[in-house]
């Protein structure tokens, strides 16, 4: 179990405490400090945003859209769509020539990628999302790549059950079956990065 890293204090009182893991590296890559399970595969979630925000600069197209601090900061951020964001996202939009193809009416807030996408697809706005979960919207006009960029963020899908219930040949076949139907979709033709 990882050690306590914060203990969250109201007054005199603990609140909470959160465990975790960290380490810090060397420009090589090598553990310089660890602090817990640094090897334990975890759920970013947010914390990804950043990473996934590189592209825009990597690729140039920060600079080719005239990104500023604004747009960076909601690539970068989770957000519900206030007004202010909405209104950086029009400029955005209006930037790349887009305006009169994405609505952004609405300011939903979806709680998984899923709602998030079928919500694009029906012309509600934009999403982003997993082009696995996308190719058959992007192949058949639904929706739209905004840049010829993927970022392969490692985030993939396992098939999972029981230690106590064996597996068998019908475990097998279901995953040999996902694998195959993984492998003959038409993915959107981007360049992925990472």
């Amino acid at each position: 179990m990882n050690p306590v890293l914060v203990e969250l204090q109201r007054g005199d009182m603990v609140e909470s405490v959160h465990a975790g893991a960290f380490a810090v590296l060397d420009a090589d890559g090598g553990v310089l400090l660890q602090v817990g399970d640094i090897d334990r595969p975890v759920y970013p979630r947010s914390a990804n945003k950043m990473l996934q925000a590189l592209p825009l600069i990597e690729t140039g197209a920060a600079d080719r859209w005239g990104l500023g601090e604004g747009e960076l900061a909601l690539a970068c951020a989770s957000h519900h769509g206030e007004p202010r964001h909405v209104e950086t996202v029009r400029r955005w939009l209006e930037r790349m020539g887009l305006t009169d193809q994405v609505s952004l009416k609405g300011g939903q807030v979806f709680d998984t990628l899923e709602l998030g996408m079928i919500a694009a697809a029906r012309g509600y706005g934009v999403s982003m999302g997993d082009l696995l979960m996308v190719a058959e919207d992007v192949a058949q006009g639904r929706l739209s790549l905004p840049w010829p960029t993927a970022v392969a963020s490692g985030e993939n899908y396992y098939l999972v059950w029981p230690k106590t219930r064996p597996g068998g040949e019908r475990l097998r076949r279901l995953s040999d079956f996902l694998q195959g139907e993984v492998r003959a979709m038409e993915l959107p033709d981007v360049e992925r990065l990472g």
